[in-house]
């Protein structure tokens, strides 16, 4: 007799799978430590580093086939767009302030989001303990196992990079949260230098939210900030102002 929990998101097949990263190992590459193990840096000292070994992962969570076929077809288009691959029909152009990305898969890319988000969620690591989709967890499910990421403006995903005072970006490893500006929910997950946020509201006033986001058509544009609106940015994060005045100035 199979004791293995249930499958997390099919809700039918045995949860086998022993190794489910919660968020790909690939998005974390860039700040590998060189021994194979993902430094995460602690905001209130920042000369204490924890690492975590070939990234995070947990056991029980999901089947095989959710595992990958599902998500992991997901994973796969999701490094094409983040590592910007050659061989894929995405196409990236750069302006003063921004990176504009066009020739997207809309449906793939935006599920793609949508699974680390859900599977941050369901996580029982402490890692990912600040991520809790409460109500939108069973309708981010269901888009994930129906393949259907709904129209545009339901949970909008934009993409910026942060500028340092240095002028290059800010690369850290911070826990993913649910943060609150100006009295609007959205997710945040810091991911390969670029900070993706992913709204929860139903219609957003933010200015973060209001343009680039990623479109039925295809496009999507990550812009990058500084200055205040970067510091704001941090400061939903819970970051102490002495942190965001190290990297911004």
């Amino acid at each position: 007799m199979d004791n293995s929990p249930i499958c997390s998101l099919c809700a039918t097949s045995p949860a086998t799978i022993k190794k489910s990263h919660i968020i790909p190992k690939f998005l974390y590459d860039y700040i590998q430590d060189g021994t194979d193990k993902m430094p995460m840096f602690n905001l209130e000292n920042l000369a204490r580093i924890t690492s975590f070994r070939n990234g995070i992962y947990e056991e029980g969570l999901l089947c095989q086939n959710c595992e990958n076929k599902i998500l992991g077809s997901l994973d796969t288009y999701g490094a094409e767009f983040i590592k910007g691959r050659i061989n894929s029909k995405i196409v990236f152009s750069k302006s003063n302030n921004s990176i504009n990305a066009t020739g997207i898969d809309y449906i793939r890319l935006k599920l793609f989001f949508l699974s680390i988000l859900w599977r941050a969620s369901i996580s029982k690591h402490d890692f990912f303990n600040e991520i809790d989709l409460q109500e939108h967890e069973m309708s981010v499910r269901e888009m994930l196992l129906n393949h259907n990421p709904g129209s545009e403006e339901c949970y909008r995903i934009v993409a910026v990079g942060i500028k340092a005072n240095d002028n290059t970006l800010v690369r850290l490893i911070l826990k993913p949260a649910i943060a609150l500006l100006e009295s609007e929910r959205f997710a945040v997950f810091f991911i390969s230098g670029f900070v993706y946020l992913i709204s929860l509201e139903k219609e957003s006033s933010l200015e973060l939210f209001a343009s680039g986001y990623l479109s039925e058509q295809g496009n999507m544009t990550i812009r990058i900030i500084s200055g205040d609106l970067g510091k704001k940015l941090f400061s939903a994060f819970g970051i102490t102002p002495e942190v965001i005045s190290y990297y911004m100035g």
